[in-house]
């Protein structure tokens, strides 16, 4: 896991982000996700957006994870951490990955 330090910065501007990124954080390190559908198994709602963005939907879906999933090397580098209106801003202007 890389980029740790996105995830703790989003927490202390959203304590209520605390918990479930917490508890994706835990599933993710866990896991060692070789293809994206070993990820799916685990991250059912993971969108793919092309070449290794990937986004994950957190806490009943009020937050988002950007982040480029490597598979060949199992690294996961977080890109940003969203609340859901942002992630629909930054989607609609086409400027997440």
């Amino acid at each position: 896991m890389i980029s740790k330090k996105t995830l703790i910065a989003f927490i202390a501007d959203h304590p209520g982000a605390d918990a479930p990124l917490r508890a994706w954080l835990t599933l993710m390190k866990r896991g060692r996700y070789e293809t994206p559908g070993a990820l799916k198994d685990d991250f059912t709602s993971a969108s793919f957006l092309g070449g290794t963005c990937t986004v994950f939907n957190v806490g009943g879906n009020n937050y988002r994870i950007v982040a480029d999933v490597l598979f060949r090397t199992k690294r996961v580098y977080i890109k940003r951490v969203l609340t859901h209106a942002d992630y629909t801003r930054l989607s609609n202007a086409g400027k997440l990955c």
